[in-house]
């Protein structure tokens, strides 16, 4: 986890610190960076299973979750069935999800789409786990979850489907007090 890392990273030697490895230890404590609550997320490009292309950034909406899953994966598809309820409760309120398949399989990937009902923003760059936005967002298992707001910061990271209900639920009704 990031506190280990970045203990271990602080007692190394600058030389060490100036390793490849040590180098890379950087490089993931500043990714860490960039996902902690009030940060901009990163931004990312892949493909739609029809072959256009969207960025995150681009998709415009109040909340957006972005969603890590993979077709061949069981955790991922049972939690797909839950994503569609969410969806179909938040989506009026201004959430707008963005799944990212980690498969490696085009056919798979858009038979999952299409038989999960996700009927939001989907794209993969058939990768599997080595994906560059997989990377980016430090995923480790799946399924796991990034929220986001309108401007692109990070709300919350690596949370269960029940604390993301919670949050959503909180934040729309602090929405119709300030109105």
């Amino acid at each position: 986890d990031e506190a280990t890392l970045r203990a271990k990273y602080e007692l190394l030697a600058p030389e060490a610190r100036a390793t490849v490895p040590g180098k890379a230890i950087a490089a993931t404590l500043d990714r860490y960076e960039n996902l902690v609550e009030g940060a901009e997320a990163p931004n990312f490009t892949l493909t739609r299973p029809d072959g256009n292309t969207f960025t995150i950034h681009g998709v415009p909406a109040k909340w957006k979750l972005v969603h890590f899953w993979a077709a061949q994966q069981n955790a991922s598809r049972r939690d797909n069935a839950e994503l569609v309820k969410l969806y179909l409760q938040y989506r009026p309120r201004g959430l707008e999800i963005i799944s990212v398949a980690l498969d490696e399989s085009h056919a798979m990937w858009k038979q999952a789409v299409g038989v999960g009902g996700m009927i939001w923003t989907n794209g993969s760059d058939l990768k599997g786990m080595a994906s560059e936005v997989a990377h980016l967002y430090l995923v480790r298992d799946l399924p796991a979850y990034t929220l986001l707001d309108a401007e692109n910061r990070v709300v919350a990271r690596n949370i269960a489907l029940p604390e993301l209900r919670e949050k959503l639920a909180d934040f729309t009704k602090r929405k119709k007090k300030k109105k």
